[in-house]
């Protein structure tokens, strides 16, 4: 019987002869493109993926742009014929009141309730929907102004950091002067506030 070193030469001569070095190439050529090939898949795979999530982005924004501009102009529209609603036919004028509210207050998006034109245009001809609108615009001065100026009791959803502000006191006031007690203590016994309040209650 042979011993297991002489079968180990013969094995060893096998893989270094010369008849078994031109599938040596072959076969670590084929390996190679086999591997360049699975990567370049994997690496087309990705790009669609990324493709098709920034394409589903991208139509997803394009819908909501359009949903916000269409939500936008009915917002702004119901203002417009509440603001030519005359005075001296009340019934139509509360129905363009409720429309607007129903509208803003109980439909609008965040979105809606956060844009600084749409909320300027509600307020202006109902001060009460200051209520309805973001905290950020609740603190916005002009904003709060307009819903004071047209219904003084919005003075209450202004923020707290405006109930300090004397001009908004007075316009306040000057509508009710109860408002008062909603303004910041230091303006309470500020002696142009105080004198507003007391001559708008008579």
């Amino acid at each position: 019987p042979r011993s297991p070193s002489a079968d180990f030469q013969v094995v060893s001569g096998l893989v270094t002869s010369p008849l078994s070095q031109p599938f040596a190439p072959s076969w670590a050529s084929q390996t190679t493109t086999l591997n360049l090939a699975h990567r370049t898949s994997s690496q087309r795979c990705s790009h669609a993926s990324t493709f098709q999530t920034s394409t589903a982005f991208a139509m997803t924004r394009a819908f909501e742009a359009a949903n916000f501009d269409e939500e936008r102009t009915k917002i702004l529209e119901k203002a417009k014929v509440l603001d030519s609603t005359d005075a001296s036919r009340p019934d139509e004028r509360m129905a363009a009141q409720e429309e607007l509210t129903k509208e803003f207050a109980n439909k609008a998006s965040f979105e809606a309730r956060s844009d600084r034109d749409i909320a300027l245009a509600v307020v202006s001809v109902n001060g009460w929907l200051l209520g309805s609108c973001s905290e950020a615009l609740q603190d916005d001065f002009e904003i709060a102004f307009a819903a004071v100026k047209n219904e003084g009791y919005a003075f209450q959803h202004v923020s707290q950091r405006l109930k300090g502000s004397k001009d908004l006191v007075l316009q306040a006031v000057k509508g009710n002067g109860l408002h008062l007690e909603a303004a910041n203590p230091e303006l309470c016994s500020d002696r142009d506030v105080v004198l507003a309040a007391v001559k708008s209650d008579g």
